[in-house]
């Protein structure tokens, strides 16, 4: 089976061995399709699946709940697909949906025009952090944190939002927990590494980064268009070749690139995971 035919706008992994993979077909000014597929990455052979949700519109993210998984659309919805085949969607902005977390009973959201969203029991509250377009959303260190366009950074501290001097004008595109501190990886090469409330740049060459993970609590690891880069001390390509996201668990890596998923418990052996083309929607 040939490998999918589509653009991986995102992956993520539920538990550290489902994982979710969605992908947009063929998108045009005027018509996309998008399918959400799901894996077992446990079972001897994780391919070939069918999607376990599409859409005829641009989903932007996705994210595993407890109960279900929550999507973001580019006209700035929110889908929840839960586990009974029920579909609720709520009309949240008038931007597209960038990231979306589960913190405690409350779904968060960001969007590209500066938001962050909470939906608590069918309740819409829309946070202003005063910043530019965001991207990158995170739960961490005890707070919640966002970032985005022009090297904006902040933290949420009660009912306000703390933005940090980055010393930046790149695009911060991702956040994750160190040993250090929260880090930010975006544009040409950028790293913000936060501690306390000091930020402190840094860079990994010029390259663009797109998504960051810890893998087995040690290894830092950030996709970017020259492949999976390990940061730090021992900064070296893991994986060659273009690479858009990243995700790890506790046995299981994942990242997206050349137009499919590629999996591996070292690092070092890769499998390929193929879909089957959905059919259109009627």
């Amino acid at each position: 089976m040939d490998a999918l035919d589509a653009d991986i706008v995102d992956i993520a992994l539920q538990d550290g061995r489902t994982l979710y993979v969605l992908a947009v077909f063929e998108p045009t000014p005027d018509a996309c399709f998008s399918a959400l597929y799901r894996h077992s990455l446990d079972e001897e052979n994780a391919t070939p699946v069918s999607p376990v949700f599409h859409a005829s519109t641009w989903l932007t993210c996705v994210r595993p709940l407890r109960e279900g998984v929550a999507l973001g659309t580019a006209d700035g919805e929110l889908v929840l697909a839960l586990p009974d085949s029920d579909v609720d969607v709520v009309e949240a902005s008038a931007r597209a949906i960038s990231a979306i977390v589960e913190d405690n009973d409350t779904l968060i959201a960001t969007t590209t025009a500066g938001e962050v969203l909470a939906l608590r029991d069918g309740e819409l509250a829309r946070w202003k952090t005063g910043g530019p377009a965001l991207f990158a959303l995170a739960s961490l260190d005890g707070a919640l944190w966002v970032a985005g366009d022009s090297g904006y950074l902040a933290r949420r501290d009660g009912d306000d939002w703390r933005a940090f001097e980055t010393k930046t004008q790149e695009t911060l595109n991702a956040l994750v927990q160190t040993p250090e501190g929260v880090l930010a990886v975006g544009n040409n090469g950028s790293l913000v590494l936060v501690q306390g409330d000091r930020a402190t740049l840094e860079t990994a060459g010029q390259l663009k980064l797109t998504r960051a993970a810890r893998w087995r609590g040690e290894t830092l690891l950030a996709a970017g268009v020259d492949g999976l880069r390990q940061l730090g001390a021992a900064s070296r390509i893991v994986r060659e070749g273009p690479c858009h996201a990243v995700v790890a668990g506790p046995t299981y890596l994942a990242v997206s690139g050349e137009g499919t998923v590629f999996v591996s418990r070292d690092g070092v052996e890769w499998q390929s995971l193929r879909h089957s083309r959905p059919a259109p929607l009627d």
